[in-house]
């Protein structure tokens, strides 16, 4: 006990956070185990082993540093941010093994991506193909960005929800394009086999916060995503998508009745400089800041529906 206390004095002084609960120090030790085991064998993913271990056991201690990058991945962020805060060993055993086979577990369900997408040299891809060809207009100012851990665990979930058409690495890659549906969402829970009762739901414009809570049926058992318009969670993109329902977002706390208006806490986008560098439009605060949000005023003009998972 002495010496888990003086390991996270140490930690807080150099800014990182310790682990706290039996899975997260689970799958801190079992990343590290990984790492010591294969720590001199070949490179996979074209992302050093030491590299991928490191943001693996980043993710697991603060999951809302997981970056959606550029990729329009929101419903796998929103769905890999909630499994990293309730299953962060099931979630590391699931990137070690996909790393090495290009196939895991997320629970029962396994994934398990294209050879083509393992062999997709990323590095290589953002800093020559797309440097050399440069972004439409519309995106000039904002540039891809990725962290290869993230966007190989986000990848493989990407690709696993869209059951048509592969996902073999490129940006403008069809099996690439968002997939923001509460169904697919619905379906990505339920398929871990971790959770007791997996729901969908809808809310009407003349909703209150009493039935707002009613319906989402919070408590420390449930995984709540939200789906809504963009310029409600994020100033990434206003344009075209300001005022369509298009993305989701992960609760980080229970939301709460306060005085008649329901206050969010919410996971949006993730750690990423074209996110963190600018003001939440529903807090007025960093994006990613711990400030609880409003829901409303009118939950049908911002909210179209949330997917519920409780936890068995």
């Amino acid at each position: 006990m002495a010496l888990d206390g003086l390991t996270e004095f140490v930690q807080f002084l150099l800014g990182e956070t310790a682990a706290s609960g039996f899975a997260q120090r689970s799958a801190i030790e079992l990343v590290d185990k990984w790492l010591q085991d294969h720590g001199s064998e070949r490179t996979h993913w074209f992302c050093p082993r030491a590299d991928f271990g490191s943001r693996l056991k980043k993710l697991v201690l603060e999951p809302w540093r997981l970056r959606q990058g550029s990729y329009g991945w929101c419903l796998p962020a929103a769905f890999l941010n909630s499994m990293l805060r309730r299953f962060p060993d099931r979630v590391a055993q699931f990137g070690v093994d996909l790393y090495e086979t290009g196939a895991g577990k997320l629970g029962t369900h396994e994934i398990s991506v294209p050879s083509e997408l393992k062999a997709f040299d990323l590095p290589t891809y953002v800093s020559g193909t797309l440097a050399d060809h440069p972004l439409p207009e519309s995106r000039k100012n904002k540039p891809i960005m990725y962290t290869h851990t993230d966007w190989i665990l986000l990848a493989a979930v990407q690709d696993d929800s869209n059951s048509l058409i592969d996902f073999e690495g490129p940006f403008d890659d069809y099996g690439a394009a968002a997939n923001t549906t509460q169904g697919s969402c619905q379906s990505l829970f339920e398929r871990t086999g971790l959770y007791a009762e997996v729901t969908n739901i809808g809310f009407a414009a003349a909703e209150t916060a009493a039935s707002i809570l009613g319906k989402l049926k919070p408590s420390d058992k449930t995984d709540l995503v939200l789906f809504g318009k963009f310029a409600y969670f994020t100033t990434v993109f206003k344009d075209p998508f300001e005022g369509l329902n298009v993305h989701a977002v992960a609760l980080m706390n229970q939301p709460v009745d306060d005085g008649g208006t329901v206050k969010l806490n919410f996971f949006s986008w993730g750690d990423e400089d074209l996110v963190i560098a600018v003001n939440s439009p529903v807090t007025g605060a960093l994006q990613l800041s711990p400030v609880a949000s409003d829901f409303g005023p009118a939950p049908i003009s911002n909210i179209s529906g949330a997917v519920i998972a409780r936890a068995k």
